[in-house]
Parts: structure tokens; sequence; C-alpha cells
């Protein structure tokens, strides 16, 4: 289903790829299956605001379509 959803024909195409790439590139559909559960979430509108919130709070900021969570540890 991933290999689809990123546009590969096959998942070993996409792993063959993906492998290649930063592990951030597939954060979003992570935060779809629920990797990011244990971990506090805060929403943006676009990923400029998330990154000027995370100077002052620190967080992993995630990319999601046209916007951006950041997520902090508990």
């Amino acid at each position: 289903m991933l290999a689809i959803e990123l546009g590969y024909p096959t998942w070993d195409a996409c792993k063959a790829d993906i492998d290649t790439r930063e592990p951030a590139c597939i954060d979003r559909y992570r935060l779809d299956a629920g990797a990011f559960n244990d971990f506090e979430k805060n929403w943006f509108a676009s990923e400029p605001e998330a990154l000027d919130w995370q100077r002052s709070h620190g967080g992993y900021i995630v990319r999601y379509a046209g916007q951006a969570v950041a997520i902090l540890k508990r």
C-alpha cells in the first residue's frame, strides 16, 4: 500500500529507492500508522509556523501535506 501511495509499481522498487533517501521522507506515513502516538503532537497550518514554534520549544517536525506537526516527548 505504501509503495502505491508513493508512486511505485512494487514494494521492491519502493524499498530500493526509499533506502537511499532520508528517513524523514516517510514520516507522514509513520504518523498515519501511529508511530508517534506516544508523543505530544502540536499541529500547525504550515511548516514555517511549526519551525518558528520549534525554535522555542524543540521537538521534531513532520511535514503532512501542506501542514506540519511538532512531535514532543511527553
